[in-house]
This record gives structure tokens, sequence and C-alpha cells, in this order.
């Protein structure tokens, strides 16, 4: 999926849509939170200084976090706004969602929360994908579309709103 959804050389993955729609229809079990926790945890050992002197210079650690944290959005929004996000990232009416995605808000709420059980944006629908759960089978019948689910959709809302907020408050504090 890393491969898969990667940008290139363009600024962001939406061009990739149409890869990005085939591995997910053809390995749905990576619509998981257990997917997420990997990728997080792949996303902190990038950032752990120790991993870094392991990596040495055998691994670009800060691309390999750009890239983690490009899959941790990519799945994320997947999740939060239904399979049909990457249709509607490409339309001229969806400015703000496109907007978050670019911004990388997704991934954000995911590395600010931790878990993905943690994470408001990811609904409860969403399985953990393994022996914990039995949904993995009917992965393909679930429908994660928030339009169909309008409360998790309004909640979706008000808290990438907050989370914007806070990004946007929160990095003239944190800068270098």
């Amino acid at each position: 999926f890393i491969s898969a959804q990667h940008r290139g050389v363009h600024p962001n993955n939406i061009r990739r849509a149409p890869e990005i729609r085939a591995v997910l229809n053809a390995r749905p079990e990576l619509l998981t939170r257990r997917t997420l926790e990997r990728l997080l945890r792949l996303g902190q050992v990038c950032m752990d200084r120790k991993a870094q002197e392991d990596f040495g210079d055998q691994v670009n650690v800060t691309v390999l976090l750009r890239v983690v944290t490009e899959a941790l959005n990519s799945l994320a929004v997947t999740m939060a706004e239904g399979t049909d996000v990457w249709d509607r990232l490409a339309l001229e009416g969806e400015k703000e969602l496109r907007d978050k995605f670019i911004d990388m808000e997704y991934a954000t709420a995911l590395l600010q929360a931790g878990t993905p059980d943690a994470c408001d944006l990811i609904p409860d629908v969403v399985p953990y994908g393994d022996e914990r759960d039995k949904a993995l089978e009917n992965l393909k019948d679930m429908d994660l579309n928030p339009r169909k689910q309008p409360a998790l959709f309004i909640i979706s809302l008000i808290l990438s709103t907050i989370i914007s907020v806070y990004i946007v408050l929160g990095r003239g504090k944190s800068s270098e």
C-alpha cells in the first residue's frame, strides 16, 4: 500500500487514486485499525533517535517518515470519509475535504491520538483486523460512508475543525 499511494514527484497523491482504490479493493484487510497501528509504530520508530542511529546512512529516516505519514493519511481519510473518498477528492465541490487531506489532517489526528482507538476520526465500525473481531470477512460489505452515518459525519466535521485550529495555533509555537 505504501508504494501504491506514494505521491512520487507530485505535491500529493490524489493523482494516484486509481492505484489506491485498486489496492484497497484487492486488499480490504488494509482498512483495519491494525494496519494503522503498524504504520503509527513505523512512524514512531522513524522519530526515535536511537532507531535513527541504528539505521545510520542505510535509511533516509526523514523520507521514510514522510512516506509513512502519507500512507497513514491515505488510509485514515478512507476510513473516516468512506471508500468513495478517492472519487470525491477530485471534485470541485470538495475543496474542504481536499484541503484537509492535503494538509495531512487525518494523519495528524492519528499521530496526536497515538492509537487508532483513541482517534475520533476513525469510525467505531472499522474492525481491528485480527482474532479480536470477526468483521474482517465482512469488510467488503462494510459501508464506511459517513453520509449514511450522519452523527459520525457531524462529529468528524467538528473534530476536524478543532484539529485544524490546533494545528494552526500549534505550528506557531512549536516551530524550530
